[in-house]
This record gives structure tokens, sequence and C-alpha cells, in this order.
């Protein structure tokens, strides 16, 4: 895996575009070999956000992964459950 380095400053508003269209390849080929080892596609999209939001969470906070990952698979849940994509039980 080799992601392309960042092509803006830091503090330039497209650098998150930039980021995404640096790691989506891989991030793609990580989700089709998900998929491919028997998994659904909604299984492998939730545990992908579900990753995601344990690191965004670790990065800003001291808990430990393992709590960061179930209070995002709760949120999540919660999501699925009333069919709300903009609740993610923050207030």
């Amino acid at each position: 895996m080799a992601i392309e380095s960042p092509k803006l400053p830091l503090n330039h508003p497209d650098r998150p575009v930039d980021t995404q269209i640096a790691i989506e390849p891989d991030f793609k080929a990580l989700a089709d070999a998900a998929e491919a080892s028997g998994r659904s596609g909604e299984e492998v999209a939730v545990a992908l956000l579900e990753v995601a939001i344990a690191r965004i969470e670790t990065r800003f906070t001291n808990l430990d992964t393992d709590e960061v990952v179930h209070k995002a698979t709760e949120r999540i849940a919660a999501v699925s459950d009333h069919g709300d994509p903009s609740d993610t039980g923050r207030e």
C-alpha cells in the first residue's frame, strides 16, 4: 500500500478532499477484500464506519479503543434502528 503524499498545505480548505482521493483506492480494496471473504456489503460498510469513528475518538481522547468501538457500535445501532443517518447520538 502506497499512499501519495499530500499535494496541498495543511490548512488548505481542499486538503480533506485531497486526503480522500489519496486513500480511496486502498479503502475500496480493503472493502472489496472483506466482501470477498464472505461478509455482506452492509456488514463491511458498518465495520469500516465503526473503525473510523473509533480512530477519530481515540485521536482526541484517552479512551481505550475497545470502549470507543463499543460506543460507536451502539451509535450505529441507534441510527439503524431509527433510520436517521444524521443522528449520531451526540447532543
